[in-house]
């Protein structure tokens, strides 16, 4: 694992040092881990490489929210922790899609109860797909699939650089993968919602360009499945 941690406290930073490093010891994980004390500097680094981030909200320079911001709209979906000594900021996380909000008087309780959390996240994005093919078994990471389509009796696999074909039913997909992060727009598409740039006017437009028109009968609900999955319920 690698784990980026930000805050412009020194006294907090080595603290959140610590109780990470302590918990990936009792976990007997390898963990590279790398301490930034202020947000501009962090965002110098190779940011694609980290697991997940832990990063406090208030900070002089670049504070946690730019930091994320930057963070999403180069296409990094990795787990942001906010820590911070304010509990009204909380809110302003919704907006970059947090995984979880700390209060730094709560660090001793629910530090590793969060991490354990982040874990569990990270190991279903990493997940297996097997797409049974012409040439074998093909298996594929849930995270790097972009939508499922059906058409005739086959089910169409699209990833950022390639499609895969299968018999199969979109229905069966649908009902396996709905709580892992898909959501049925249409009856024709399953789309992964780690692609979807945002959902309006009834179409959902995807990070990569496209742009799928939603059921019209079930749009109230594949909006409120979207919003609540990024936490803006």
């Amino acid at each position: 694992m690698k784990v980026a941690i930000c805050d412009d406290e020194a006294v907090f930073l080595d603290r959140i040092y610590q109780l990470t490093t302590n918990f990936f010891s009792k976990k007997q994980m390898e963990a590279e881990i790398h301490c930034f004390q202020s947000g501009e500097t962090f965002l110098k680094s190779d940011l694609k490489t980290y697991d997940f981030f832990l990063l406090d909200v208030n900070m002089e320079e670049a504070d946690g929210i730019e930091v994320a911001q930057k963070l999403r709209s180069e296409g990094i979906e990795a787990p942001i922790v906010y820590i911070s000594a304010y509990l009204e900021m909380a809110p302003r996380g919704y907006s970059v899609r947090a995984f979880r909000y700390l209060l730094k008087n709560d660090l001793n309780e629910l530090f590793d109860f969060t991490l354990d959390e982040v874990l569990s996240d990270l190991q279903k994005k990493c997940e297996i797909f097997r797409v049974k093919t012409q040439d074998g078994i093909i298996k594929l990471k849930l995270s790097e699939i972009v939508y499922f389509e059906s058409y005739k009796r086959y089910l169409v696999i699209h990833t950022g650089e390639k499609e895969y074909k299968q018999y199969g039913k979109i229905s069966d997909v649908s009902s396996e993968l709905g709580n892992k992060g898909f959501i049925r727009i249409h009856k024709s598409y399953l789309l992964n919602m780690l692609h979807i740039k945002c959902i309006r006017n009834r179409i959902a437009f995807m990070k990569n360009g496209l742009e799928f028109n939603c059921s019209k009968e079930n749009y109230r609900d594949i909006l409120k499945k979207y919003m609540l999955w990024r936490g803006e319920n």
